[in-house]
């Protein structure tokens, strides 16, 4: 992957007129235009599939996708939104143990997150997940994350029916039981393929 002259990236960071990559710095600026296997218009037209999926939708210029107001008062483990994010990092700036020797450290990193709006913790939800890597695997991480939203549109809309039908079942609980029946049926198609 080609490195671009600090200077040409200086000048184009100075003319853009997106003010959204205007608040970025000259190094976010040149992560942020380099050409992934995963683009931006990628990532929101997913997203945008996502939200619908899950009866909600997305706001792109905050990454949100808003999920459908059904919670009981009391059930705090469902999220009023999703905060999805594509980030580009230096790998160094995000991968621990990362000497500024190894030539791995200024190659650029993607990080695919799901973080949920939820009290206290979001990293204690069940909602929560991030997929981090090189950019060379940014195809395999893309599928990783697409999959999760998935199993989270699925609990999604499984918790709407429960609140529709008048059963109080907590978003935690429906959310894994559909991690669990996701790793059994990935366990039998291993199983199975061997």
């Amino acid at each position: 992957m080609d490195i671009p002259d600090p200077k040409k990236v200086a000048r184009a960071w100075m003319q853009q007129g997106d003010p959204r990559l205007r608040k970025m710095t000259p190094t976010q600026f040149q992560v942020h235009q380099l050409r992934l296997p995963v683009s931006d218009a990628r990532f929101d037209r997913a997203m945008q599939m996502a939200a619908r999926d899950m009866g909600g939708r997305y706001i792109p210029a905050t990454g949100t996708i808003k999920l459908p107001k059904v919670s009981k008062p009391g059930d705090t483990t469902f999220p009023t939104e999703l905060q999805v994010m594509y980030r580009k990092f230096p790998c160094g700036a995000m991968i621990p143990n990362v000497k500024e020797d190894n030539p791995i450290a200024g190659l650029p990193c993607v990080s695919f997150d799901v973080i949920p709006n939820t009290p206290g913790d979001p990293r204690r939800s069940k909602a929560y997940q991030s997929f981090m890597g090189e950019a060379g695997v940014s195809k395999t991480l893309f599928g990783k994350f697409l999959g999760w939203l998935k199993i989270l549109s699925k609990a999604v809309n499984r918790y709407v029916k429960t609140q529709e039908a008048g059963r109080v079942v907590p978003f935690a609980r429906i959310a894994a039981e559909e991690l669990m029946a996701e790793q059994v049926a990935r366990t039998w198609l291993l199983h199975q393929m061997r």
